[in-house]
């Protein structure tokens, strides 16, 4: 069913927010291609290029400067590459440039508050460069764990291969930001306990087919445990002479624990059901009080005319997804944006697109035998 609601007329033109809530998403098609802003003429329509945006929870990665101080070599053993923070920062991740194209070696990493004492953060770092022909290609990233030092040092194994040039470094510090997210209409939801099999099933029946971000249960906690659990979403249906089975599909593999009751990740699965598996083993059953389910809250961003003819129309099958150059300046989006508001769902009639014709006048019986009676008449006529 193809759907519009339309936009709150805009007074000044610039840069807009249009939320979607679940319902829009759950009623949208193809993988939400479908979606498209139009300003509607009298006989034309008008399509308005947009970003789409989900607003869960980010990591974004910043490059930090980093000062090479030190580059030490000792012949047939290691090389030492220090580098210096002018402020203690948290880090996990340094790349390296090097001059050499061929390369394969290893080393560690070691942090330091002074300088002067140093620990070792992470060994059996590996990186690596080659060239053919025709191609080149170099690795030298560093993943560690997240430390806290101004000082870290780069240790290199040289005892069997040759020293390496570090000409120079960066930084990446990983940023945690918060999302935004809405909780989902549950319609019901039940939970049985399979003696047999040892577990626990919770199935949640949504009011649509919602996009579902995390879920969250909520056990009464009058005692410890620690429980593997799975969560499914609905598969294929399989016909048996005894009725249909509905095949349950995988989507993720956790702990549920007592020492941290946490969401269950859905990785933004579209269902409008959900099964979670408890595993109990020996245990006893736990009672569950209650179950939620949170969907990523998402909009889209457009640059709108002053125009009180703007809507949003979502619905249609087999549509294509939109490219719109809008993809190649996201920088030159405000950080803030108005939000602008959404009226009621007005359904579209799907036009065949084929006007009746008009059937040709021999079509018609009775001028089909009225012309052939006049014919006889005269050829009777002329032969008389």
């Amino acid at each position: 069913m193809i759907v519009k609601k339309k936009l709150e007329r805009v007074e000044k033109e610039g840069w807009y927010s249009i939320e979607l809530t679940p319902e829009i998403l759950a009623k949208s098609v193809s993988a939400l291609n479908d979606i498209r802003l139009y300003r509607l003429m009298d006989k034309d329509a008008v399509e308005i290029p947009y970003l789409l945006e989900w607003l869960g929870n980010k990591i974004e990665e910043k490059e930090v400067s980093l000062e090479l101080i030190n580059n030490t070599y000792i012949q047939k053993c290691c090389s030492y590459v220090t580098l210096k923070f002018h402020d203690k920062r948290s880090i996990n991740k340094i790349k390296l440039e090097v001059a050499e194209e061929i390369f394969d070696k290893t080393l560690k990493i070691e942090g330091s508050v002074d300088n002067v004492e140093w620990f070792t953060i992470k060994e059996n770092l590996r990186i690596v460069g080659f060239r053919s022909n025709k191609h080149s290609y170099k690795y030298t990233t560093l993943d560690f764990p997240l430390s806290e030092y101004n000082y870290f040092r780069l240790v290199f194994d040289d005892e069997h291969s040759p020293r390496v040039t570090v000409v120079t470094t960066y930084a990446y510090e990983t940023h945690y930001i918060e999302g935004s997210y809405c909780e989902l209409g549950i319609n019901e939801w039940e939970k049985i306990d399979k003696k047999d099999e040892k577990t626990t099933e919770i199935i949640m029946y949504f009011h649509y087919k919602y996009f579902i971000d995390n879920v969250l249960i909520e056990p009464k906690i009058d005692k410890v445990f620690y429980r593997n659990l799975n969560i499914y979403y609905p598969g294929s249906i399989i016909k048996t002479p005894k009725g249909d089975i509905e095949n349950w599909t995988l989507l993720n593999t956790t702990v549920f624990s007592s020492k941290e009751t946490k969401p269950i990740d859905c990785h933004n699965i579209q269902a409008n059901k959900i099964k979670v598996e408890i595993i109990n083993n020996d245990n006893v059953p736990l009672e569950i009080v209650n179950v939620k389910a949170f969907g990523e809250e998402c909009r889209l961003v457009a640059q709108l005319p002053v125009a009180n003819n703007l809507f949003l129309v979502y619905g249609k099958d087999n549509e294509r997804t939109p490219r719109y150059d809008l993809i190649h300046f996201k920088d030159k989006i405000p950080p803030e944006l108005k939000t602008i508001s959404l009226g009621p769902e007005i359904k579209i009639e799907k036009d065949s697109g084929k006007e009746e014709k008009k059937k040709p006048l021999l079509t018609n019986k009775l001028w089909l035998w009225g012309s052939m009676m006049v014919i006889i008449i005269l050829i009777a006529f002329f032969f008389i």
